[in-house]
């Protein structure tokens, strides 16, 4: 569940099956996302989602989904964490995100090789 930053471009491939049961290697495939507008995305890919993570208590209690979904998080942009120490929370001006629009430039692709 760790986020990736300054991302230009992410593929999702399904897992390449065991070499022993492949009869003949399959074509690769996957969905390409791509920033067209070159701004750097946040993003985050997860076998679980967000309501999951937030209702778990224990990662044991987290079931990835049965027909093998994931979830594909996007962000034009990603705030700081928190501050320097555990007593003081706030984060730095620089890596605040105010509040405003903000526009971010997507290509989704399907790729079949």
């Amino acid at each position: 569940n760790g986020g990736r930053a300054d991302v230009q471009w992410l593929m999702l491939q399904p897992p390449a099956p065991a070499a022993a049961a492949a009869v003949a290697a399959p074509k690769p495939q996957g969905l390409l996302y791509a920033s067209s507008d070159g701004q750097s995305l946040q993003m985050n890919v997860s076998r679980y989602s967000w309501q999951q993570l937030a209702a778990a208590k224990h990662q044991h209690e987290l079931q990835p989904d049965p027909e093998g979904n994931v979830h594909v998080n996007l962000d034009v942009a990603h705030m700081g964490v928190g501050g320097d120490d555990s007593w003081s929370p706030s984060v730095h001006e620089k890596y605040l995100v105010p509040p405003g629009k903000y526009h971010m430039g997507l290509t989704v692709k399907s790729c079949v090789g």
